[in-house]
C-alpha cells in the first residue's frame, strides 16, 4: 500500500488570516462593498430616469382610445427622483443583500390621490406598461449594463477594507 505526504508551507499564517478576517467582522466588510455596488446602481437609474421623456401637460385624461402615454409628466419625474433609494441592508444566512427602490408619493394630486400619487405606482406603469401607458424604462437592463461599474465598485471597496484589515 502506497502512503503518501503532503506539505505545505504557509498554511499556518493563511488560517491565521482567515481567523483574523473573520473575526474582524468579515460581514460589516462585505455590507459596505454590497453598499458600495448598490450606490453605483442607484447612480445609474437615477441617470435613466433623468434620460425620460417629458411631457409638458397631463395627456391621460384627453387621449383618445388605443393611444399610450410614451412621456412622463416633469413633477412625476421630480417624484421618482426624490423618491428612489436604498432598502436596508439584509443578511439571509450570510447572504448580504439590498435593493433599490421608490418611496413617497409625487406632487400630482388626484381625486383618488389626495396626497399625491405614489411613486411606486409610477415607477411600475413606465417599468411594466399597461392600458394606458407604454413601457418606458428597464430597470434590469440598466443594471445589467451598469454591472461591470458595480463589480468594480464592490472590489475597490473589498480590497481597501481588506488592506486595512491585514496592515498589507
Amino acid at each position: 500500500m502506497a502512503k503518501w505526504k503532503f506539505e505545505f508551507e504557509g498554511i499556518k499564517e493563511y488560517n491565521e488570516q482567515l481567523e483574523k478576517f473573520a473575526l474582524s467582522g468579515s460581514i460589516a466588510i462585505i455590507k459596505k462593498a454590497v453598499y458600495e455596488g448598490a450606490g453605483v446602481a442607484v447612480k445609474e437609474v437615477e441617470a435613466a430616469i433623468r434620460a425620460l421623456p417629458e411631457q409638458s401637460v397631463d395627456k391621460g385624461r384627453y387621449m383618445s382610445p388605443g393611444t399610450k402615454l410614451t412621456k412622463i409628466s416633469p413633477a412625476q419625474k421630480r417624484g421618482l427622483l426624490n423618491g428612489l433609494g436604498l432598502a436596508k441592508m439584509r443578511n439571509d444566512k450570510g447572504f448580504v443583500n439590498t435593493r433599490i427602490g421608490f418611496t413617497g408619493y409625487n406632487s400630482v394630486k388626484t381625486k383618488k390621490y389626495p396626497n399625491g400619487q405614489p411613486n411606486a405606482l409610477i415607477v411600475r406603469s413606465i417599468v411594466k406598461g399597461g392600458g394606458r401607458r407604454k413601457k418606458l424604462l428597464n430597470i434590469v437592463e440598466v443594471c445589467k449594463k451598469s454591472q461591470d461599474a458595480i463589480s468594480a465598485a464592490m472590489q475597490a471597496q473589498l480590497d481597501k477594507d481588506i488592506k486595512e484589515t491585514f496592515g498589507e
